[in-house]
């Protein structure tokens, strides 16, 4: 292993880095069961309730249309979740970890100038 893989994976271990992770995780499991969860039911009540989907609802509109409206509702709602989940919240953290990195690169390298581009070679 090359001084910079080192590096990398010292910062992995960094408990804000690993905070930053799991929270990441935490958002995207919970979107990800909502998301598969929601979708397994449109796909599933299609299958077995074609009449039930083809039923007129709400000035003639199908029941099925209704609900793939609401499931890409969902899917909107879920995004614009995530963007502001983003900017409040990983946004800052990330930032504390980008200038943590920064320093603790150039103490480990021994040079002012240089910066970690983040890739490993």
């Amino acid at each position: 292993m090359s001084e910079n893989e080192h590096f990398w994976t010292d910062v992995e271990r960094w408990p804000d880095f690993r905070e930053l992770m799991a929270i990441r995780r935490r958002f995207v499991t919970l979107v990800l069961t909502i998301l598969g969860g929601t979708t397994l039911l449109f796909l599933g009540l299609a299958s077995v309730a074609e009449d039930f989907y083809g039923r007129l609802f709400i000035g003639g509109i199908s029941v099925g249309f209704f609900l793939a409206l609401v499931y890409l509702t969902i899917v909107v709602a879920l995004a614009f979740a995530f963007l502001h989940r983003s900017s409040s919240q990983w946004d800052p953290l990330e930032q504390r970890l980008s200038e943590r990195i920064e320093l603790a690169f150039s103490q480990h390298t021994g040079d002012e100038a240089s910066e970690p581009t983040g890739e490993r070679s």
